[in-house]
């Protein structure tokens, strides 16, 4: 039997130990793809994915430090065989799409949850996991993994959250 699950993480504000723990679940849980909804802060972080099929978006806190650090974050995740997405990003995951960003931005984020274009849509910013759905569209926030939130999400877009 196999399963399907995916990482989510947002707001991991320099946490280099919520990030190891979230990892190693996600490495327990088999996961298949991370995503990283924003506010990184910090290129020493990215190293730790290595190895995983991870996508980030930036989030506020990485945009407030200026294009040299959005430069430098995107090299460390792609030295390291990530993917950087910008400020908005999307995967198809086994059939499923899945819109993330990082939340700052409203109306970006509302027209994702509103556009009945994706399956899941997700995001951080708010420190608050959430869990919803928007008619056919799954909306999930993994919390601050920086406070140690975070979640695997199953094929049927069920999240699991996680404490550290």
């Amino acid at each position: 039997m196999c399963f399907y699950n995916f990482g989510l993480v947002s707001d991991t504000h320099d946490s280099s130990s919520n990030v190891e723990a979230a990892l190693r679940t996600f490495k327990e849980y088999e996961v298949d793809l991370v995503i990283h909804c924003g506010d990184i802060t910090s290129p020493a972080i990215i190293p730790y994915f290595q190895g995983f099929n991870a996508h980030f978006v930036y989030g506020n806190c990485d945009e407030i430090r200026g294009e040299d650090h959005l430069r430098a974050l995107r090299e460390e995740i792609e030295r390291v065989g990530c993917v950087c997405h910008g400020f908005d990003g999307s995967v198809e995951w086994h059939g499923k799409k899945i819109f993330f960003t990082h939340g700052d931005r409203g109306l970006e984020l509302e027209n994702a949850i509103y556009s009945g274009e994706w399956d899941a849509v997700c995001y951080g910013h708010t420190h608050v996991r959430e869990y919803r759905k928007n008619e056919n569209t799954v909306v999930m926030n993994p919390g601050k993994l920086g406070d140690g939130s975070y979640c695997v999400v199953s094929l049927d877009l069920e999240p699991e959250f996680f404490d550290v």
